[in-house]
């Protein structure tokens, strides 16, 4: 089983070429949906961790995708790259870098408020989100992540979503990884820092219940298109 360090490095030097070849049967997507899970389920068991997760990593799904990801997810808070909170490695298009990301996932703001509110509603949620957790890192990073090319059209909205949803991050450049120690331990404090977030929920039944909490705690303008069910979050609270 290979470590992290090597997961990645490998991800990062071959996936443009693998993105040539066909897509059925391709080593480094077997690889890719294998590696990951095995090796951060060894590590989290190693460590000591004590949350009901679950680990994924996608290359595409019939065919290859424009952003390769590995997420842990914790499962009483998320079980989608769409929705929820949760953890990421995001890689470049251009596979000239990675993100070690802790995320919201954007399809719940698209859904209940359209594509321009929901991008001030969610940027209300991330910066509420780090305003408000104690257990940071001096190499995270709150500034946004780039993924894509911005002057190109995509024939699907997800790797738009990943930039949106980025709550705070570490950015690994290629060919200048650090050490596999360095990564676990990068790891380690992302992980904590989402489950200080998640003792900081509402609700972990309903996360979408505390999305919309979190909203009514922030400063940010009151109309758009789309009118959610109206509840009483204090009350609830």
């Amino acid at each position: 089983m290979d470590d992290l360090r090597t997961i990645i490095d490998k991800t990062l030097k071959q996936y443009l070429n693998a993105k040539q070849t066909p897509f059925k049967d391709n080593q480094l997507a077997n690889y890719f949906r294998r590696e990951p899970k095995q090796y951060i389920e060894s590590y989290i068991k190693k460590t000591g961790f004590h949350f009901n997760y679950d680990v994924k990593s996608s290359v595409g799904n019939g065919r290859w995708a424009i952003i390769p990801w590995i997420v842990l997810f914790d499962t009483d808070i998320s079980n989608s790259a769409t929705n929820g909170i949760y953890i990421a490695y995001l890689f470049a298009e251009d596979m000239s870098k990675v993100y070690l990301s802790l995320m919201q996932g954007w399809t719940y703001y698209y859904n209940e408020f359209g594509t321009k509110i929901g991008q001030i509603k969610i940027n209300a949620a991330l910066n509420y989100w780090r305003n408000s957790l104690n257990l940071t890192s001096s190499t995270f990073s709150t500034q946004d992540i780039h993924l894509i090319d911005p002057s190109k059209r995509y024939d699907t909205s997800l790797p738009r979503g990943y930039e949106l949803g980025n709550i705070m991050s570490i950015k690994y450049d290629a060919g200048q990884l650090p050490t596999n120690q360095k990564m676990e331990d990068d790891l380690s404090l992302m992980i904590q820092s989402l489950e200080e977030l998640k003792s900081k929920l509402i609700s972990t039944k309903d996360i979408d219940l505390s999305n919309k909490y979190v909203l009514s705690r922030t400063n940010i303008i009151k109309n758009h298109k789309r009118t959610p069910t109206k509840r009483d979050y204090d009350q609830q609270s």
